[in-house]
């Protein structure tokens, strides 16, 4: 709701207020995260992708993140990487990307105006199809004592108990770090001096790409020009969108409508069914709550694809169970993909974007 109001028009004080609001949303969302990621690594729910990715397209990614935020503070940023590095690579790319921006986020968080923070990457061991990678984020901030570092990677820990009220956060980004270097078959570990910055280590295994290495984004042409202009491609598309909660329901409304296409709405998984049956009206995709009361998300799409003509129909589920089995279970039920809630407006678009397809134009659409 802060990003719809952001979008409005506001006096000085107002935009203030909210742009507050949206940062404190913002910074809760990533608490909760930790704490799911935590959990999931307790209970053994924690499972490592394999894909194909390009390093350098995940450098630069990282890369201008920091980037930004290290601007904001006047700190000079820059990265290092070594030459000849394997780049064409196979592993999980989302993990290592949260592994590095939390501990460059630390950097640019415990560096001051005027400081430095630097990114480097380099080989540190090669044998068959596996590479083993070094990585670290070397910055010029208030540094560590000796018996501060020995705690550092427990999880809510942090160097002082005026950490947290200085900087926030729930010390359990290093704690995660660790867990997930660990997965990934490598060590994590600290050089710091108090008062002399720190310089924050690892290392993690992964495969090379076999054959036809894969395309850095930059070389894709057209398929990256499309993930940008997602939104531009989806306007005039018809939707169904099936949500219980009336917050949910019209915060996604508003968001889906503002950017140019058509909504209607039901509020369960049975008058979903009903209306896409029963009426003549044509929808280009669904979004579908997966919780809801008369008949949940799973069901309705499992009935809906046993008509034919709606076998092709894009269905993506819309929902707040994230974790990997609950993406099973909406693949297993006849879901193209699923959007995590509370969703980022850009994941949003660039996931519609790759199943759905409008039939008619925005300028010209027919009655509802």
């Amino acid at each position: 709701m802060s990003h719809l109001v952001l979008q409005t028009s506001l006096d000085e004080k107002q935009l203030n207020y909210i742009n507050k609001v949206h940062l404190s949303a913002e910074n809760l969302l990533g608490i909760l995260n930790d704490i799911l990621d935590f959990s999931k690594i307790e209970s053994d729910k924690m499972e490592m992708e394999n894909i194909s990715f390009r390093l350098e397209d995940l450098i630069d990614n990282v890369a201008n993140i920091l980037h930004l935020k290290s601007e904001e503070k006047e700190i000079l940023f820059d990265v290092t990487i070594e030459q000849d590095l394997p780049t064409a690579l196979i592993g999980d790319s989302l993990r290592l990307v949260q592994i590095l921006l939390n501990l460059g986020n630390n950097a640019v968080k415990f560096t001051g105006s005027g400081g430095s923070v630097t990114l480097g990457v380099e080989l540190a061991d090669r044998g068959g199809s596996q590479v083993t990678l070094h990585f670290w984020v070397k910055d010029t901030g208030v540094g560590l004592k000796s018996e501060q570092q020995k705690t550092l990677f427990q999880p809510f820990k942090q160097a002082d108990t005026s950490t947290s009220r200085k900087y926030g956060g729930t010390g359990l980004g290093l704690a995660i770090s660790k867990q997930l270097v660990e997965m990934m078959g490598g060590d994590i570990w600290v050089e710091s001096e108090l008062d002399a910055g720190s310089t924050f280590h690892f290392t993690v295994r992964l495969k090379e790409q076999q054959g036809v290495p894969s395309l850095r984004r930059s070389e894709q042409g057209v398929d990256e020009f499309e993930q940008k202009n997602a939104i531009d491609r989806l306007k005039g598309a018809r939707l169904l969108l099936v949500e219980d909660n009336l917050f949910n329901l019209e915060l996604a409304r508003e968001v889906l409508v503002s950017n140019g296409l058509i909504v209607e709405t039901v509020t369960n998984g049975q008058e979903a069914l009903e209306l896409i049956s029963s009426s003549g009206e044509e929808f280009d995709g669904v979004l579908m709550d997966c919780q809801m009361p008369v008949m949940d998300g799973y069901m309705a799409t499992r009935k809906i694809r046993e008509m034919d003509k709606f076998m092709d129909l894009p269905i993506l589920a819309l929902t707040a169970n994230v974790m990997q089995e609950d993406r099973k279970r909406a693949l297993d039920a006849g879901m193209n993909d699923l959007v995590g809630k509370p969703f980022n407006i850009n994941e949003l678009f660039s996931t519609m974007a790759k199943w759905i397809t409008p039939t008619k134009s925005a300028d010209n659409p027919s009655p509802v």
